[in-house]
This record gives C-alpha cells, sequence and structure tokens, in this order.
C-alpha cells in the first residue's frame, strides 16, 4: 500500500510541475502604439510580434482622435534581449507611430 500510495503521489507531483499548474503567466512588458483603423500594416505589426514574442495580448484599444487608435498589448518575449529590436523595426513600419516599451518587473501583474 506504501509503494502504491508513493507512486501515486509522485505521479501528481510530476504532473503538477510539467504541465505549470498554478502558475500566473507574467508578461514582459506592454507595448503601445498608434495605428489607423484599417491600416495595411496590420498583418506586418502582428507577424512581427509573432517572431519576437512567445506571447502577446491585446489590453486596451482607444481612439486616439485622426482614425487613429492606440493600442496597448502585454508581450512575453521569446528572448530577454529582443524589447530594444521589437521597437527598433516597429519605428521602420509606415503607418504606426508612438511606439513605447514599457518593461515590467517580474512581481508586477496587472
Amino acid at each position: 500500500m506504501a509503494i502504491v500510495g508513493t507512486g501515486v503521489f509522485a505521479g501528481a507531483v510530476a504532473f503538477l510541475h510539467f504541465t505549470s499548474f498554478g502558475t500566473h503567466r507574467q508578461f514582459d512588458a506592454v507595448l503601445r502604439i498608434r495605428m489607423a483603423a484599417n491600416s495595411p500594416q496590420q498583418r506586418a505589426f502582428t507577424e512581427m510580434l509573432e517572431q519576437h514574442c512567445r506571447r502577446f495580448l491585446l489590453v486596451n484599444l482607444r481612439e486616439a482622435g485622426n482614425e487613429l487608435y492606440e493600442h496597448s498589448y502585454q508581450v512575453q518575449f521569446s528572448d530577454p534581449k529582443v524589447g530594444a529590436v521589437l521597437l527598433r523595426e516597429l519605428n521602420t513600419l509606415p503607418g504606426l507611430t508612438g511606439a513605447t516599451l514599457l518593461m515590467q518587473d517580474s512581481s508586477l501583474e496587472l
């Protein structure tokens, strides 16, 4: 009975460890950009996020005037050093303005 109980306990611990059960999804930064409502650069912007980020989530969208919308994303980088590269590449896309990146402390949650 003790051996079976130990095996079941070890299996449960392994399951919880490898599935990351109970962990909070943490993001590395908040990315803000301004872009026109139906911008042709939307696809290029999304591809750039997919290239540099493990995950990204749109958390806020607000009208900034003159058919511009401000997008706020929480991003988790695929590599911690990629933030400056992403910001530099975003600033080269025509139609995107005001790209800013606010880095978050790992203990801070929104």
